[in-house]
């Protein structure tokens, strides 16, 4: 409620929020509702942050013999984020301290270290006059460490004071540290035979600290071949076939469960229902804490990918077509899930190896030189890719897993169905797909839930056009996918709230001053005086369209919040040019490029109106189809200068 951005797109076109005042003259805001008004957010709720980031390596590499290395490589990524908010008395929204009105201050510094030390014996044998040998013999550490503090004072005495100690009441801190680590040993031995066929097998050995002595060693390994059929039989090569390859892989992956997921723990206790004020601890200088909805497990053990493909690669009329073809299959066992558990029992989830999950899919890419001179060049990639992922299964007695949401809507894996579908409650139907309608004509909500929507894309296209002429280079990106669906808050909130422009199709109100009715629900009443009628006639029920777009209509479901996400896009366009040699001959420059470049030019998402549907309410995961009122996403334009010594 505090966030300008979202307040200015829900403020109704009729108010005009940059020609009223936004305070009074004691600095308290003016708002036609219980929101933040955006202006007065800009002014009085602060926020600054800064990073300090320090990348290091080293590298060292002793010859043993002329056919054999020794390589030892250290790094080091350290981090420092450090953040201020303020909050003045009276913010009404969460801001950055959730002081209902009271005013906050936050103070807050996380730190990370990664290092990373890597130690491989190389060595490269030829094996008589058609074999070559390579092997690699290597030991890896990783080591991740993260400590985040913070306090939060609420209860601000003196205004624009930002001194946390001296200036807020009530203090809520918050330390936590965050350590992993992972050993790895590694060896790859890669053979080729007359430069034509290829053999590589690669085993690794992992132990990794986010599991518990005894299934904390989980060992993996891979095997892929190749075979250049122009190569290996002369004769094939042509001027229309100039290479023709085939190859295959398989292998097995290994992964551990996320840090902690092996214990219980207690946190600070923190009752919400994710829309009205939180009840924060310390509570009348009183602690409470609360054991995790999530029970450890300590005899988890990794989860494990086996992967097989087989493809062929082509080149064709000089080069000029380029094909890659890839069929592809991955299975995963033990998958390592928060699986339901009873309530009752004062634990929502149980982290188990509970699932098994199976993916097929396709890639192709295609590369087309239409045009091809002494001049220039014209370039096209397209690059394809479709596939489908299913539940194989889930643990003994579970029906299906929550993956991230509310309890409507939600993202779910269930037995049979394809990964992360989208749940929530849907419009009451009739045997016939009639919509039941209440007595005044509105839709209705199921009691349970039930699938509405499926975030998977049927495929994905990614065109690059590449144009050159002399110094010149334009390289255009473009983006489509076809199908999934997403669940958007955003767009929901924009309808109800009377701000766009399908919501002002008709007039609100008739010629003599009477609310109009413009909207209707096509369906049958389920009860009432008109029950079994269809909604139309001498019974007809019609809708105002603050009662059509509201939380009584068409958002009275999660249906209603379903959009198809098929999009067109320019992902990236640029355009650069490169100085001739003969201009940098008296300069100390070897080469000199000048580039203009934009990111996310255009966009056509046709079934989802005003927004860019690229969001995802559950952030970096694997879970997608949820749009919580995301920021929108932002177009860019730049211009870079590259030179060369």
């Amino acid at each position: 409620m505090s966030n300008p951005l979202f307040r200015g797109w829900f403020t109704p076109r009729s108010w005009d929020l940059s020609g009223l005042p936004y305070k009074s003259a004691t600095g308290t805001q003016l708002h036609y509702d219980a929101s933040d008004n955006p202006y007065w957010s800009i002014e009085q709720i602060l926020f600054d942050d800064n990073i300090n980031r320090v990348l290091g390596n080293i590298n060292l590499r002793y010859q043993l013999l002329d056919w054999l290395s020794v390589d030892y490589k250290l790094g080091v990524d350290n981090y420092v984020f450090t953040r201020r908010g303020y909050d003045q008395i009276g913010a009404i929204g969460g801001a950055n301290t959730s002081a209902n009105g009271a005013g906050g201050i936050l103070e807050g510094r996380n730190t990370s270290r990664l290092l990373n030390s890597n130690l491989t014996l190389v060595g490269n044998r030829q094996i008589g006059k058609d074999l070559d040998l390579t092997f690699v013999l290597g030991q890896e550490a990783v080591d991740d460490i993260s400590k985040n503090a913070q306090v939060i004072g609420r209860g601000v005495t003196v205004r624009d004071f930002r001194n946390l100690n001296a200036n807020t009441t009530t203090y809520a801190p918050t330390f936590t540290t965050s350590q992993g680590r992972i050993i790895g040993a590694y060896a790859n031995v890669t053979t080729v035979y007359r430069n034509f066929a290829t053999i590589d097998l690669a085993v690794r050995n992992d132990w990794n600290s986010t599991l518990r002595e005894g299934n904390n060693s989980y060992l993996y390994y891979s095997v892929a071949g190749t075979l250049n059929l122009t190569e290996a039989f002369p004769s094939i090569k042509s001027d229309w076939v100039s290479l023709a390859k085939i190859r295959a892989n398989y292998g097995r992956t290994g992964k551990a469960n996320q840090r902690y997921s092996t214990d219980s723990y207690y946190g600070t206790a923190n009752p919400a229902d994710g829309f009205g004020p939180n009840i924060l601890f310390p509570f009348n200088s009183l602690p409470g804490f609360t054991l995790s909805n999530t029970a450890g497990n300590p005899l988890l053990e990794p989860e494990f990918t086996v992967s097989g493909e087989v493809g062929v690669d082509l080149s064709l009329i000089k080069d000029r077509l380029s094909i890659e073809l890839t069929r592809y299959q991955t299975k995963s066992t033990g998958v390592i899930l928060d699986v339901p558990n009873s309530s009752t029992a004062g634990i929502a989830f149980v982290t188990l190896n509970a699932g098994s999950l199976k993916t097929n899919g396709w890639e192709a890419g295609v590369t087309i030189t239409p045009i091809k001179t002494k001049s220039g060049f014209w370039s096209t990639t397209f690059n394809f890719t479709q596939f489908k992922s299913v539940v194989d299964e889930l643990a003994p007695g579970v029906q299906n897993v929550f993956l991230g949401g509310f309890t409507t809507p939600n993202v779910r894996l269930v037995v049979g169905d394809e990964y992360g579908q989208l749940y929530g409650n849907k419009y009451k139907r009739d045997a016939n797909g009639n919509l039941l309608l209440n007595a005044n004509g509105f839709p209705q909500p199921t009691a349970n839930v039930d699938k509405i929507g499926n975030p998977n894309p049927d495929y994905t296209l990614g065109i690059s056009n590449t144009i050159n002429y002399k110094a010149i280079t334009l390289s255009v990106l473009l983006d489509i996918r076809q199908g999934g669906d997403q669940y958007s808050r955003n767009l929901a909130d924009l309808q109800r709230n009377g701000v766009v422009a399908e919501t002002a199709e008709f007039d609100r109100f008739n010629a003599d001053g009477t609310v109009a009715t413009p909207y209707k629900f096509e369906g049958i009443f389920e009860a009432g005086p008109n029950a079994g009628q269809v909604n139309g006639g001498d019974v007809e029920k019609r809708l105002t369209a603050e009662q059509y777009w509201g939380n009584s209509g068409k958002h009275v479901a999660a249906e209603g919040f379903i959009y198809d996400i098929s999009w067109f896009r320019i992902r990236e366009a640029s355009l650069t040019y490169n100085l001739p040699k003969k201009m940098l001959e008296k300069s100390p420059f070897g080469a000199l490029e000048i580039s203009v470049f934009g990111r996310n030019l255009f966009l056509n998402a046709p079934n989802y109106p005003h927004l860019d549907p690229e969001q995802n309410a559950l952030g970096i995961s694997n879970a997608s189809g949820l749009e919580f009122n995301a920021l929108p996403q932002t177009r860019s334009y730049g211009a870079s200068l590259r030179v060369t010594l």
